[in-house]
């Protein structure tokens, strides 16, 4: 049964459809020189491998909140840039929303978006993954939907969704493709029983686990940066 006090936690990340919205360093260059560059617009991105392997540099032009006139007229570049990348294939899309908005993301994720605002870092796990890793995710990063968000910047909650019990529930309620285990936030966030100061949970432990889970996450984004080759399994 879905938990009250879970809701309005875990959000699987955006649906682009449209590889035009993406850019590369290159790409971002391209932005520098000719005066169109808006962190605003332009946000980091990190796709599900980017939990589990050496991050890549990625970036997405991210229209939320913008009409169609006014991202023409505020972000001229950008809304060229996607007129020329991503309405022809737009065009071809079966879904009306899709074709007429073309410009945003075909999922922008708006509940997603407000959960995680004021959040300097949030909480992301891969959708698909042979071990079910969660990591602090910078919070001007935006999601693919191959990562779910978890809108937790408290060290705690990485710290019991990285317990072997959290795992063992995972695995017993999670969804897979083929042999790998996916997540599953309705069957698997929404419903697991987080623990509270009325069920043992005491001040010292809460801290305990704290201190636990940021060695963790700092000590593997450690290795992960010093070998190209390690991946978080490895």
């Amino acid at each position: 049964t879905p938990l009250r006090a879970n809701a309005s936690m875990c959000y699987q990340g955006v649906v682009p459809a449209g590889d035009g919205f993406k850019l590369d360093v290159a790409g971002i260059e391209q932005f520098r020189a000719n005066g169109a560059f808006d962190s605003k617009i332009i946000r980091p991105y990190a796709l599900g491998k980017d939990l589990v392997q050496r991050a890549e540099q990625r970036f997405i032009i991210d229209l939320f909140g913008y009409q169609e006139a006014e991202a023409r007229s505020e972000q001229p570049y950008a809304f060229q840039h996607l007129l020329n990348r991503v309405k022809p294939e737009r065009d071809h899309n079966s879904r009306a929303s899709y074709r007429d908005r073309w410009w945003l993301f075909a999922e922008s994720r708006p509940a997603m978006r407000e959960a995680l605002t004021g959040l300097r870092r949030y909480i992301g796990t891969p959708y698909t993954a042979k071990f079910r890793p969660f990591v602090f995710i910078d919070g001007q990063v935006i999601p693919d939907a191959m990562v779910y968000a978890i809108s937790s910047e408290d060290a705690l909650t990485l710290g019991v969704l990285s317990s072997c019990l959290h795992e063992f529930w995972c695995k017993k309620f999670g969804g897979t493709l083929e042999d790998r285990p996916r997540y599953n936030s309705k069957a698997t966030f929404f419903p697991f029983p987080f623990p509270h100061d009325d069920t043992g949970l005491t001040p010292a432990l809460a801290e305990r686990i704290r201190q636990l889970a940021e060695q963790l996450d700092a000590h593997r984004k450690a290795r992960q940066a010093a070998h190209a080759d390690v991946t978080l399994t490895g």
